[in-house]
């Protein structure tokens, strides 16, 4: 509390007696929660709290390279930091105090970055997850000319309005070689160092002592992790290969029920190719035994310290992103290419595979992906595809169930009334015989550019496999944008399954209820 008492003081004692600029955002959450037994909306807010409120306001002082962060923020009854329970709290969640000295830059408080695309280290925030992986400590920058850079930093991960226990360390260095305006090389290498508090190291300690003798090992308090990397680009060719390895510590088997001391290693690499309307992308990952977590009690997305780059494409539509994927923390093979072909203004076709096993070989999760977007004229377009999926439901939710397999057969269409008007729909189904079996999803949308956009939409359990009857998961939904402010209200059933941005994943229960979002800036 000291420390955040000492920032407060230091934004106002700075905005009181000096001249400088303040900027900032708002934005706020709320629901009200209509009870439905019947599709699985029925957690403690639908029984006794009936609403919950989250929000943040954010703001930004600068002066004379010096620079004043703090955010406000606030959760009445959520849901949205575990959907399982009703956590209510307020205070500040983030603080930071940094200042620019010719080439070095400091940093103190919270912050958020990442080495490399992320596999070590990866500090960031997600609000519509309820993903928040600040490190509050002390973070330094050095420039050493324009193509040599160094930072550096030591703190630990925040965990809502505290922080584990456990210290992190790490530091990274880039470098980049400008052969001509056609051959670049960017290269770098990076090491994060995490060490366990007594108490964790103790409850790991006491829980491999009751193994049988064989499986026992010593855990160690640290464990260190590396990556190098490097992004070649030549005329229209990138390609980026990092290569990651972590020591010896104490892991969770698959089965989650015992400590291994194992080692970890990722390869990752992505190669892209593009001239006048044509692309392509060629994507492989390798991992074997590389969860990065504060603890080796922390599970899902608790601690996490790093991100594993997402391996299967990122989808706009419902139905088509209904079994999206996050990785395996045990170990996967993985691969993705997707084709971009557009032979005029008029036309582009999108092509997508994806294919991921386990560490064991086993199949996990497969994508075949296609799409035609067609501009008829000035005034309407079109865009149809399909998709199909095989998905492991175990490997990603952990329920004992049959893999999924799908095909999800799509359309969308847009018609412009005039420059500021225009009319979208889309139609999507899902057929499987597997999980709460096929879905018709159809939405209707109206928009008045660039202020007002009304939507109504209707996502139908076709044929149940978990329900009794066919039931409709309706949604009306209505924004309206004035100068930096957006308001949005909508009535929302939605059915229990994976939400994922950002290649970031967590299955969402049922929700049945009405939902209000303010966002603004200044």
């Amino acid at each position: 509390m000291k420390k955040i008492n000492l920032a407060v003081s230091l934004l106002i004692i700075s905005t009181a007696f000096t001249q400088g600029q303040i900027t900032g955002d708002f934005l706020t959450n709320s629901n009200f929660y209509f009870r439905d037994t019947t599709i699985g909306a029925n957690t403690s807010q639908y029984q006794h709290e009936l609403s919950s409120t989250e929000a943040w306001l954010f703001l930004n002082y600068s002066i004379s390279d010096f620079n004043f962060r703090i955010r406000y923020d606030l959760f009445n009854n959520s849901a949205l930091l575990n959907p399982n329970e009703v956590y209510t709290a307020h205070g500040l969640g983030f603080y930071q105090v940094s200042k620019k000295i010719g080439n070095l830059d400091i940093t103190a408080g919270h912050f958020y970055d990442q080495f490399a695309t992320g596999i070590i280290f990866r500090a960031f925030e997600d609000r519509i997850l309820g993903l928040d992986y600040a490190i509050n400590g002390i973070r330094l920058k050095y420039d050493f000319n324009e193509k040599l850079r160094l930072k550096a930093f030591a703190g630990r991960q925040k965990n809502r309005f505290e922080e584990h226990k456990q210290v992190m360390k790490g530091v990274d260095i880039e470098k980049d070689f400008i052969i001509n305006d056609n051959f670049k090389l960017f290269t770098g290498a990076g090491m994060l160092n995490r060490t366990i508090d007594q108490n964790t190291m103790t409850m790991i300690a006491n829980e491999i002592n009751s193994y049988k003798l064989e499986d026992r090992f010593v855990p160690k308090y640290n464990v260190y992790a590396y990556t190098f990397y490097n992004n070649l680009v030549f005329k229209n060719i990138s390609w980026y290969v990092e290569y990651a390895i972590k020591s010896k510590e104490a892991i969770r088997n698959e089965a989650g029920d015992k400590f291994l001391n194992e080692s970890g290693n990722v390869f990752y690499t992505n190669l892209n190719f593009s001239v006048s309307g044509f692309g392509i992308s060629l994507q492989h990952k390798r991992s074997k035994n590389f969860p990065l977590r504060t603890s080796p009690f922390a599970t899902f997305l608790v601690g996490t310290m790093n991100y594993m780059p997402p391996m299967s494409k990122q989808h706009a539509k419902t139905l088509p992103a209904r079994y999206s994927i996050s990785a395996l923390e045990v170990g996967e093979n993985a691969y993705q290419a997707e084709i971009t072909y557009s032979p005029n203004k008029k036309n582009t076709l999108i092509l997508n595979g994806t294919y991921v096993e386990n560490s064991g070989g086993t199949k996990t999760f497969h994508e075949l992906y296609f799409e035609y977007y067609r501009k008829i004229n000035k005034k309407f377009n079109v865009s149809a595809g399909c998709q199909t999926v095989y998905y492991d439901i175990f490997a990603y939710q952990f329920e004992n169930e049959e893999a999924v397999t799908t095909i999800t057969p799509f359309t969308e269409f847009v018609y412009k009334i005039d420059r500021k008007k225009a009319i979208r729909t889309e139609f999507q189904y899902l057929f499987t015989k597997e999980d709460h079996g096929d879905f018709f999803f159809g939405l209707a949308e109206f928009s008045v550019a660039p202020r007002f956009t009304i939507s109504v939409s209707d996502m139908i359990n076709t044929k149940p496999l978990k329900m009794a009857e066919v039931k409709h998961y309706y949604n009306f939904f209505v924004s309206y944008s004035i100068d930096q402010s957006k308001f949005s209200l909508g009535y929302v059933k939605q059915v229990e399954g994976i939400v994922c941005t950002g290649g970031v994943c967590r299955v969402e229960p049922a929700f049945s209820g009405i939902k209000f979002n303010l966002s603004t800036s200044f």
